[in-house]
């Protein structure tokens, strides 16, 4: 259990101390990515919604296809 924890936590920590550690050079290239987050992120909720929407269609589609097993 603590192997997995290490291997959960541990990225995450590596990754907050080499974010404070550059903060200079790395804030102009995480503000254009959240700019581009921001811009983007109905149009993925979008896709990503109407995805989930055709997967129930075709799953309500096979079974009644299907018919009762």
């Amino acid at each position: 259990m603590a192997g997995y924890c290490v291997v959960m936590i541990l990225p995450a920590v590596l990754l907050g101390v080499a974010r404070i550690a550059a903060h200079d050079r790395a804030e102009p290239v995480l503000q254009r990515i959240n700019d581009w987050f921001t811009r983007n992120s109905a149009k993925a909720l979008g896709w990503t919604v109407g995805g989930i929407g055709i997967g129930m269609v075709l799953n309500v589609v096979i079974a009644l296809l299907a018919g009762p097993v």
